[in-house]
């Protein structure tokens, strides 16, 4: 009931500001924990501040700045009015100051859609589940966190982009097909204080990781890429068989994954920047993050722990006001190998047949490990908001 009731209140400040305010106030509301400041703003240098009502001691307003301080003491919670002044108008913002949600532990699930592919190859769509949690340890400077990520068999979906529902779309989705791939990252965050700001209604920090992980392989016989050789009286032949001498002799060739009886391991180490957002359109948002590190991936380098590799990752919650969702999550990712590039001339080779299989005499299997450089971009959903979309009779 006590959150319920900061809520509540916020809500009615909110709607008071608006209906009085002739100066906009950013943020127009805030949630602040024990230990933060915020300062708010109207862009204009002369704006004198005032809150009401008059705070106990703990809570501090410059008058001059706009910047609010909360003493980490501060234990009651409280809801107040944060009024700027100049040129003769005035606008306000509401300001809940409460211990409720204040801990940097955090946990997400989304459920989405990402296109995924490496360097100079074709892209491939999939439906993603992602659950990340962080968790603070003993020293409040240090969380642990895992990630764990499920990818479906790739997807055809031709459907426009201004009809295409997630939800609908996973709910369609045929179970043996729901996940081909899984990976998981476990590390930890080092975050000290002196390097965690105010911004906005937030909190920006930036922390040192380091991770370990892992990615499942493909299975092979689902990913047989089928061609036909170049015939002997093609230019492409010669170079073609001297860089796969298996082909020789064979009709057609079928470029497989290796099979693998290990996962793909990964290590890394680098920094993350985390902003953490209080309360956004009356909803708690979870974290947006930046993340860039250097390691080592067998996934990326040709199934060895060989070279370094870099990461950028970016998670970011888009404000949105849909019917059943309020935030839209954008993700991003790409592995880069640390050393020089090749080019090299390509073969273009024929598909072979529909008749054609992997099993056939006529066709010559070669293992093929990925040494590209990859990449993954993605939109996605809350996962319990996906799942009540889809099983609307069974959520309340």
């Amino acid at each position: 009931m006590k959150t319920l009731s900061a809520r509540s209140v916020l809500l009615f400040l909110m709607a008071s500001s608006l209906l009085h305010a002739a100066l906009s106030v950013k943020p127009p509301s805030a949630t602040i924990c024990p230990g933060e400041t915020i300062t708010f703003s109207t862009g204009n240098k002369t704006t004198t501040w005032s809150i009401s009502p008059t705070p106990s001691s703990g809570i501090s307003l410059d008058a001059n700045t706009g910047k609010l301080q909360v003493d980490s003491e501060v234990e009651a919670q409280q809801a107040f009015i944060v009024t700027g002044s100049a040129s003769g108008d005035s606008g306000e913002a509401a300001l809940v100051v409460t211990k409720d949600g204040c801990s940097d532990n955090e946990a997400r699930a989304v459920i989405g859609f990402e296109q995924a592919g490496a360097s100079a190859t074709q892209a491939e769509q999939k439906f993603f589940f992602d659950f990340l949690i962080d968790r603070e340890l003993k020293w409040k400077s240090v969380s642990l966190w895992g990630n764990v990520r499920v990818s479906s068999y790739p997807q055809q979906i031709s459907t426009p982009l201004a009809q295409f529902d997630i939800a609908s779309a996973v709910g369609q989705l045929p179970v043996n097909k729901l996940a081909e791939t899984a990976s998981f990252l476990t590390g930890f965050d080092i975050h000290l204080k002196r390097l965690t700001f105010p911004v906005g209604a937030g909190t920006r920090r930036l922390g040192f990781i380091g991770s370990f992980g892992a990615t499942g392989p493909f299975t092979p016989e689902g990913r047989v890429a089928l061609f036909a050789v170049p015939n002997s009286s093609s230019q492409q032949y010669s170079p073609f068989t001297a860089q796969f001498p298996q082909a020789k002799g064979s009709t057609y060739v079928g470029f497989v994954p290796p099979d693998r009886n290990q996962f793909y391991r990964q290590w890394s180490t680098g920094v993350r920047v985390t902003t953490m957002y209080r309360e956004h359109l009356g909803f708690t948002s979870p974290s947006a993050t930046y993340t860039a590190t250097i390691g080592q991936d067998e996934a990326v380098t040709a199934g060895r722990l060989h070279g370094a590799v870099l990461k950028f990752d970016v998670f970011y919650p888009m404000p949105v006001k849909f019917t059943a969702y309020r935030f839209l999550y954008l993700f991003g990712t790409a592995a880069l190998q640390v050393k020089r590039a090749h080019n090299e001339t390509p073969f273009v080779l024929q598909p072979a047949p529909s008749d054609v299989h992997g099993y056939d005499s006529s066709v010559a299997i070669i293992s093929s490990p990925s040494n590209r450089d990859t990449y993954r971009i993605g939109v996605g959903l809350d996962a319990v908001g996906v799942i009540c979309t889809i099983w609307a009779s069974k959520c309340s």
